[in-house]
This record gives structure tokens, C-alpha cells and sequence, in this order.
């Protein structure tokens, strides 16, 4: 992608190699995401505007790195990291007082976080993953909910034992409204 560009209709079907974000590239339609991986950056993203769609994703066509979306609508983000796909979605959103729209970035990373140190009731942390969910316009609150797709290479054994934790500055603490994953160790 050139980089800094706004499209209308974006449409990634690349039979080899990959793609990379130079910029800010902002797609205003649709995005089609069928065969390729998007790479962007800490300082390049793919910015989906508010009531642009997503077509596709998966495992063989995701972006790999940050991702924005502006918009109140249900989304789930097609991210991942590197060759690991693992999406994230984001309902129920309602953004802060004051705003029209949320705009969120969300980004994965297949390694640990930085600090694993964490709270009660939480007894450990992913040292394989984790997901950065960021705003730039108030958000006052959304439903989350993450996918792994290879839950052996993510030590997940017993979904039911799964809460979502968030990074409070200096430690793990959970979100005490998440009830336990849901799936089987075949993902």
C-alpha cells in the first residue's frame, strides 16, 4: 500500500507474498480481505471508517499489526501477528460522553506482555498473547470477546477458567463481568 491513501473499496487477494501499510490507509467502503497479510506498524495502520465493511478474514488473509475502526457498530477486528490469527470483537459499544463515534485500534501480539505480574482472582497470565485495545475518541464501554485458534499453542486447557484481565498500570486485574471462556482444546 502507497501509504497515507484513502480508498473507497479495498480489496486484498495476493497469491504470494505479503502486504505492507506505508502510512495511514483509510478505507471508506468495503474491505476485502481474501488471500494476503496486511502488515502495518506502530506508525502505519488500516483505518476502517465509520459504516465501511469487512469481507473475509481469516487465517490466510488478516492484518498483522494495528487496525482502527471508527464507528458504534459490532466488529470483529481480523488481527493477528505475523502467521497467528486471532481475532478480536468489540459489541455493545457505546462511546464516551461528548462523542459521536468511537474510533478503537486494537492490535495482537503472539508473546508475552511485558509484566505478568497480576491480581486475585486471576491465578496467571498468557505468556503466549496478548491483545493492545486502545481509543482515540471516548469509548465508555464495549462488550470484548477474543479467539484463539490454536488453543494448544496457547496453553488454553480449560476454557471455562478463561476472564479477560486488563492492564491497570502495574498489574493483570480482571474484568469481573467475563464468565469463562467457551470451546474445546482443538480451538
Amino acid at each position: 500500500l502507497k501509504g497515507a491513501s484513502e480508498f473507497y473499496d479495498l480489496t486484498i487477494n495476493k497469491s504470494y507474498g505479503d502486504v505492507y501499510a506505508l502510512g495511514e490507509d483509510s478505507v471508506s467502503n468495503s474491505l476485502t480481505l481474501t488471500k494476503g497479510i496486511i502488515f502495518t506498524s506502530a506508525w502505519n495502520n488500516i483505518i476502517l471508517e465509520n459504516g465501511a465493511s469487512l469481507i473475509g478474514g481469516g487465517a490466510t488473509s488478516f492484518v498483522s499489526g494495528k487496525m482502527t475502526r471508527r464507528g458504534n457498530t459490532d466488529f470483529e477486528f481480523p488481527v493477528g501477528d505475523f502467521r497467528k490469527y486471532a481475532p478480536i470483537k468489540l459489541s455493545s459499544i457505546s462511546p464516551g460522553t461528548g462523542t459521536a463515534t468511537a474510533s478503537i485500534t486494537v492490535e495482537y501480539h503472539a508473546s508475552a506482555y511485558s509484566s505478568v505480574n497480576f491480581l486475585a482472582p486471576l491465578t496467571k497470565v498468557s505468556l503466549k498473547e496478548y491483545w493492545r485495545l486502545s481509543t482515540q475518541t471516548g469509548l465508555a464501554h464495549a462488550k470484548v470477546e477474543l479467539f484463539w485458534k490454536d488453543a494448544t499453542w496457547s496453553g488454553i486447557g480449560d476454557a471455562s477458567k478463561l476472564r479477560v484481565a486488563e492492564w491497570a498500570g502495574t498489574t493483570w486485574v480482571a474484568d469481573h463481568s467475563t464468565t469463562g471462556g467457551t470451546g474445546t482444546s482443538s480451538g
